[in-house]
């Protein structure tokens, strides 16, 4: 399982990309908690799509969508991520490398910094970032949910 690669998402990805955020899981480690209306989402999506300041890419494993990134501009020289991976594909190491190569493409193409904000109780997402070269930056709240703050390096 190496055919590794990223790209980013288009308007056809609307829908996978809808699915993996209506994840449980990914709904329970997310700051918004609630489930996604479909109608929301595309709108939503579109949106996004023709934003500037945000990337999405699809992440891919042998051509087959297993994840997304998503980058999100929070000021003039900072990028906030955020990830999900597919439930069958979570636990194989993928969200690592999909973070590593995702943020090399927008490093070098933006010049920026790159921040994760995770919740507290979210172990496993810390240690990946961890994993991904990103530093403990600080504890804090959002949306009353305690949260961490990291950077990468």
């Amino acid at each position: 399982m190496e055919d590794l690669k990223i790209r980013l998402a288009t308007l056809n990805d609307s829908i996978t990309a809808f699915e993996f955020s209506n994840d449980p899981i990914t709904r329970l480690n997310s700051f918004n908690t609630k489930p996604i209306e479909y109608e929301d989402h595309k709108k939503w999506w579109v949106s996004k799509l023709n934003d500037t300041d945000s990337i999405i890419y699809i992440c891919e494993v042998e051509n087959i969508p297993v994840g997304m990134v998503r980058f999100e501009k929070k000021d003039q020289n900072v990028y906030i991520i955020g990830i999900t991976i597919s439930e069958n594909f979570r636990g194989k190491g993928l969200a690592e490398k999909f973070i590593r190569l995702s943020c090399d493409e927008v490093v070098s193409e933006r010049n920026c910094l790159i921040e994760a904000y995770i919740k507290f109780e979210n172990k496993a997402s810390i240690r990946i970032f961890e994993k991904s070269n990103f530093r403990f930056i600080e504890f804090l709240e959002i949306s009353e949910t305690r949260a961490v703050k990291y950077q990468l390096n």
